[in-house]
């Protein structure tokens, strides 16, 4: 029998599996971010949405000054109410730094 109240399955972006969004520390939203950004492309409003990270631009700017290089690609984006704002930051993982070896 179907659920006529059930939600239909949200698209797979790499910013819908993530961890408690309600830890607002930096480190805890940095980790959501790289976490996501494993996964694919973020945008700012996928930040904002769904990982509860309001100001995504700090977080990545930490992650690229811990070695991670992380392209950042300027597009016209639909905000949840479809309207298209210019320039929005989408953030691409290229590279992560190399493990540090044990001695």
């Amino acid at each position: 029998m179907e659920n006529k109240n059930a939600r239909p399955a949200e698209a797979e972006t790499s910013a819908n599996h993530t961890a408690d969004t309600s830890n607002l520390a930096t480190a805890a939203q940095r980790q959501r971010m790289l976490e996501a950004l494993r996964s694919g492309p973020v945008s700012t409003f996928d930040a904002r949405a769904r990982l509860n990270i309001l100001a995504p631009a700090p977080r990545v700017k930490e992650l690229r000054e811990s070695g991670f290089v992380i392209l950042t690609k300027r597009e016209s984006l639909p905000d949840e109410r479809g309207i298209v704002h210019p320039g929005i930051a989408r953030y691409v993982l290229i590279s992560e730094p190399p493990a540090k070896a044990v001695a």
